[in-house]
């Protein structure tokens, strides 16, 4: 099916339409993919190519938000009066969208200098936040935007690109420390929000016992678990891939882990 068709399916057949509902012949091609496979798009594993494909599907989200150099936000609704009378922000979100969360709350209060707290989504619905209504609340899930300059906007994806480029690099490193059983990632302001990232995906897939600290704080008493031997790492998403690959993990099919959480 193409872009704008319509297909109707009856016990007698299927009938396909054009967008403007004429009747048109479609080729009969059958696949003998299997679903996973053809999912997969050409990938061996299906965060594999989640990973390889961040860049282009940050192109698409960011695209429509530019015309001829501006940045628009034709359906946003806030006011610019509930804007300027705006004194405190938060962000809920769960697992890696808190991360996300993280990373907007450094660069919202260096753009706004409004106060923004990050707040997992599992502990607000208990929590008695302060707000009212000069408060915004963002919620994450999966998925998200973030307002930045211009040059952000179009550096961003070539400088994941960048990074994806080099994953031969990084599937060395893995090779050489995926038999550590304990790692810990740091990193200072948004390395440490994707340093817990690395770290949780590590711990996702791989099944090893991984931690992320701020670079500050790891001599405040978690120094003295660091011991000869023991890996203290940056690289992320991929490292971790290719640690679990390496081990032998189901990668896209992690033990007790679920999309989804509908239980307490």
């Amino acid at each position: 099916m193409e872009d704008g068709e319509l297909a109707v399916l009856t016990r007698e057949g299927i009938r396909c339409y054009n967008h403007l509902m004429q009747p048109i012949d479609k080729e009969i091609v059958t696949v003998d993919w299997e679903i996973d496979a053809a999912e997969k798009g050409g990938y061996e594993h299906f965060m594999f190519k989640e990973i390889m494909e961040q860049p282009e599907a940050l192109r698409r989200c960011l695209s429509p938000r530019i015309r001829e150099g501006e940045i628009l936000f034709e359906d946003f609704t806030l006011s610019d009066d509930y804007l300027e009378n705006m004194n405190r922000i938060y962000i809920v979100a769960c697992g890696s969208s808190y991360h996300v969360g993280m990373v907007g709350k450094y660069h919202l209060e260096r753009l706004t200098r409004i106060p923004v707290e990050v707040a997992l989504g599992s502990e607000f619905r208990y929590m008695d936040p302060i707000v009212d209504e000069h408060t915004l609340v963002i919620v994450i899930s999966q998925s998200g935007e973030t307002l930045d300059t211009m040059a952000a906007f179009r550096e961003l994806p070539e400088k994941m690109e960048q990074v994806l480029s080099r994953r031969d690099d990084i599937q060395y490193f893995a090779s050489q420390y995926f038999n550590h059983n304990s790692i810990f990632f740091m990193g200072r302001n948004l390395d440490y929000a994707l340093g817990l990232e690395g770290s949780l995906k590590l711990k996702e897939i791989s099944y090893i016992h991984s931690e992320a600290y701020a670079s500050g704080e790891l001599k405040h008493g978690t120094i003295s678990l660091i011991e000869e031997g023991t890996l203290v790492v940056a690289p992320l998403q991929l490292f971790a891939y290719y640690v679990a690959l390496m081990r032998g993990r189901d990668i896209d099919k992690p033990r007790n882990l679920a999309k989804s959480v509908t239980v307490e």
